[in-house]
């Protein structure tokens, strides 16, 4: 199979999604992957929530996750892309 395979990882904060270090004030941290099968030209996003704070409600980081969730469809609008995202912790 001809391909890559990347992983990132991502931090929902207060003023949206942040790559890289960790934010002292992330409410969630997403890994997400993204594999390239270029024999077949399509793409798979795939993201897992790893982390959630234990001091914001579930409906907050539900609303939260809501407002900015142009990060996670954004790449759905390509053909031939397969986007699936996972359950919050």
């Amino acid at each position: 199979m001809i391909g890559s395979d990347i992983l990132t990882e991502h931090h929902l904060t207060p003023r949206g999604w942040e790559a890289g270090n960790l934010p002292n004030d992330r409410i969630e941290t997403w890994t997400r992957r993204v594999f390239e099968d270029l024999r077949y030209g399509r793409e798979e996003v795939h993201w897992h929530c790893e982390w959630a704070s234990p001091d914001v409600a579930r409906a907050e980081r539900n609303a939260l996750r809501n407002r900015h969730s142009h990060l996670m469809w954004e790449a759905a609008r390509f053909p031939r892309l397969t986007v699936s995202i996972g359950v919050p912790l």
